[in-house]
């Protein structure tokens, strides 16, 4: 019977996706992400076209893929990246197709994304990946609502502070400079406290994409570190 069900659930999906056409009209990610913490679109149908930046499918991450608009709307307030939560991992996808979606949009963790999707239509191959989003450290300001799903990096090089999260959950926080524990730099008071906030700004979380990380701060997909510093790049999740 499973099997029966898998079939029917591929030839329904192939169906769909044959109807998409790459030509056809579609709507702008940027203004499905929109500059507010929701989308306005939410748990609309959609059809939305974009390249896979990240493809993270399978039981062990987080079942989906990332896209991003092949043409960004020059809105610096919006994201023209999204998640797409599809766990097909039958259909060949990778990094680099330039694919169409259809399905409904929705909010988890304060994420927007794509789920119940009816059909991925593969559009183009090898599509060479648009630039990474720098991302300033500290902060200072800058909304990382606009790059949720997008590709970023960070504007220099940074470093590891905390290997702890990683063997559970994937994670390794990184800061512009090495933090101690507040209690390091003054005795328990408020200048713990000040400098605790200090440091809340300076951290940013690398994620492995792992299935079961919480989804807070800043999520990169991919790797490569020099000893205690690295470099970066990867997609946002805020």
């Amino acid at each position: 019977m499973k099997y029966w069900i898998l079939l029917l659930t591929v030839w329904g999906s192939a169906v769909q996706a044959a109807q998409l056409k790459c030509n056809a009209p579609v709507t702008a990610i940027g203004t499905i992400q929109g500059n507010e913490k929701q989308s306005t679109l939410n748990n609309q149908l959609v059809t939305v076209k974009g390249i896979i930046t990240g493809d993270f499918r399978g039981e062990d991450a987080l079942d989906g893929f990332f896209i991003q608009q092949l043409k960004p709307d020059n809105d610096s307030t919006t994201s023209d990246g999204i998640f797409i939560h599809h766990r097909d991992s039958y259909q060949k996808l990778q990094k680099g197709d330039v694919v169409m979606v259809k399905g409904r949009v929705s909010e988890q963790f304060d994420v927007t994304q794509i789920t119940q999707v009816a059909a991925v239509k593969v559009c183009e191959r090898e599509h060479a990946l648009p630039e990474p989003v720098l991302i300033p450290m500290p902060l200072d300001g800058f909304d990382l609502e606009s790059v949720e799903g997008m590709l970023v990096s960070f504007e220099q090089p940074v470093v590891i502070t905390d290997l702890y999260p990683y063997l559970r959950y994937g994670e390794i926080i990184v800061s512009s400079e090495l933090l101690l524990n507040p209690t390091a730099h003054f005795r328990p008071g408020n200048g713990v406290k000040e400098q605790y906030k200090k440091e809340i700004k300076e951290k940013h979380k690398i994620d492995k994409f792992m299935k079961y990380s919480d989804f807070k701060g800043v999520a990169l997909a991919e790797m490569n570190k020099d000893n205690m510093t690295t470099s970066t790049e990867g997609i946002a999740l805020i």
